[in-house]
């Protein structure tokens, strides 16, 4: 995905920021974190190849994984720092299922459990 599209995309959902989400749009933090994401679109194509690759809903959302548990997948698989709000924005622009708490940084999707763990042990040896 370009990154001309990625930042349209970002139009769309003014409430992430690079650390995940954040509603409080006077905030110091909240520029910042805006501006950050704007030119983090790398990180988020990485996410979006990941998701796409990797992602295998669960039928009801049991098991559910926050964004700043999963993000730590695509670290890994990178080797290089990835940050909530790319995992985050990189879900919403798929449109996949996911719940959202009003105080919370993170979003929640519910990933497959057994799927989930043959990735981890094909890609990691170790659980996260």
């Amino acid at each position: 995905m370009e990154k001309e599209t990625i930042i349209k995309y970002l139009d769309n959902y003014p409430e992430v920021i690079y650390d995940g989400i954040n509603r409080d749009i006077s905030s110091p933090e909240y520029i910042r974190g805006r501006e950050t994401l704007l030119n983090a679109t790398d990180e988020i194509q990485k996410c979006i190849f990941w998701l796409v690759e990797f992602y295998k809903p669960n039928k009801s959302f049991k098991n559910l994984k926050n964004s700043l548990q999963l993000k730590f997948y695509v670290e890994k698989y990178f080797g290089e720092y990835i940050s909530n709000g790319s995992f985050i924005t990189a879900v919403k622009i798929l449109g996949y299922n996911y719940r959202e708490f009003q105080e919370d940084i993170c979003i929640y999707l519910s990933f497959n459990k057994v799927h989930l763990r043959r990735y981890r042990e094909k890609y990691f040896r170790s659980d996260l």
